[in-house]
């Protein structure tokens, strides 16, 4: 699907930010499906700062009919040396739907803004979008369960499965732990059951 994307819009997978809506199923036949949207690699795309950022984020509320105040700035830079990520948190009283379920809904809203921005901007941006900071909390949170855990499978000499998380949040798990002595992380399971099993090290 997405070659096939590449061959009507004339351009190479570089210039293309694809969206797979349907991975498809060949034993029933139903073909893979994808969004693919040109971006502007001729060096004309425009910088984009917080505010513009913000901005798309204040459009997408808008067309939910929420209210709420919305802030941006620049993370910290990777190890990596990638950009910086543009963060964004929208404030405001009574935003708990916005959040959602271990904050699914936020992931899948920050998931839309992200698409919004390509579409207005013709250029990706990591976009990290927050709700009266959730996600710090939560990271944190989470952080200090992974390391109360890991004390309790050193005490006790076997391994502990955490509840199921979603994958930013096992990733925050392996993360916290990754340094941690005499323990190992690893994920178990399938779908939305799947967890982090904290073990001690062999």
């Amino acid at each position: 699907a997405i070659l096939r994307a590449q061959l009507e819009l004339g351009v190479g997978s570089d210039q293309l930010y694809v969206e797979v809506v349907d991975e498809g199923d060949p034993e029933v036949g139903r073909q893979a499906r994808v969004r693919a949207f040109l971006q502007d690699v001729e060096g004309a795309q425009p910088d984009l700062d917080p505010e513009a950022v913000c901005q798309v984020v204040r459009d997408l509320l808008g067309h939910m009919d929420i209210n709420g105040e919305v802030t941006g700035s620049y993370g910290q830079e990777s190890q990596m040396g990638d950009e910086p990520p543009i963060m964004v948190d929208i404030h405001g009283e009574d935003l708990g739907l916005l959040i959602g379920s271990s904050g699914e809904t936020l992931d899948a809203l920050q998931f839309i803004a992200r698409i919004m921005v390509v579409r207005k901007y013709g250029k990706r941006v990591n976009l990290v979008l927050d709700v009266d900071g959730y996600k710090v909390i939560r990271e944190q949170q989470l952080q200090r369960l992974s390391h109360r855990v890991a004390d309790q499978v050193i005490q006790q000499g076997r391994a502990i499965a955490l509840e199921s998380m979603p994958p930013r949040e096992r990733r925050i798990i392996h993360i916290a732990l990754k340094d941690y002595p005499q323990v190992t992380t690893e994920s178990t399971g399938e779908g939305e059951r799947r967890r982090v099993t904290i073990q001690p090290e062999s």
